[in-house]
This record gives C-alpha cells, sequence and structure tokens, in this order.
C-alpha cells in the first residue's frame, strides 16, 4: 500500500490529534475532494444518539472556536426535519455552495 492509498496526510494527522479527546471518521473516497470528507464528517454527526449534533460539540469547546462571518451557518440542523427546513427555505442550500 502506497501512503497515499490511506489519505491525503492521513497518517502525520492522526499524530497530530492523538491524545484529543474526539472520534476520528476517516473518509475512504478522500481523493474525491474535501466535500466527500465533510458529507462523511455529518453522517457521523447525524448518527450520533444525542440531538445536539455539532452545537453540543461546539459548547464544549467554546473556548477553542474561532468565528468567521457566513450568514448562511445561521441555520440549526440538528435533525433530517431541520436538514429538509432548510432545504425548503428561501436560503437553503445555495448559499452553502
Amino acid at each position: 500500500m502506497r501512503p497515499g492509498d490511506r489519505g491525503a496526510y492521513r497518517e502525520s494527522v492522526e499524530q497530530e490529534i492523538i491524545d484529543l479527546p474526539l472520534d476520528t471518521v476517516v473518509n475512504p473516497h478522500w481523493e474525491t475532494g474535501m466535500s466527500g470528507s465533510i458529507r462523511v464528517g455529518l453522517e457521523h454527526l447525524m448518527a450520533r444518539s444525542d440531538t445536539q449534533g455539532a452545537k453540543r460539540i461546539m459548547l464544549d469547546h467554546a473556548a477553542q472556536l474561532v468565528e468567521l462571518p457566513a450568514p448562511q451557518a445561521a441555520q440549526d440542523i440538528d435533525t433530517l426535519a431541520d436538514y429538509a427546513r432548510l432545504q425548503n427555505s428561501e436560503l437553503g442550500l445555495r448559499g452553502m455552495q
């Protein structure tokens, strides 16, 4: 197996985060681009048993957050119903592309 077969920089990233209390999710199709990795991460979040999703993670690590201007991110998406509501909203997913 060549080093790149396991994902771009996967081994070096794993070494940097090995001591952090987090779940690691690997995109087996990393070569298709970042959107696929984001999709795999979102699917992992949606599979979590709690309904807090990313909001809970952000609250737990509030001191480490950096605020960026992104008005399209104002929608809170914790459930499939939230996602459907976003798709049907005026903003929709157009603002996230």
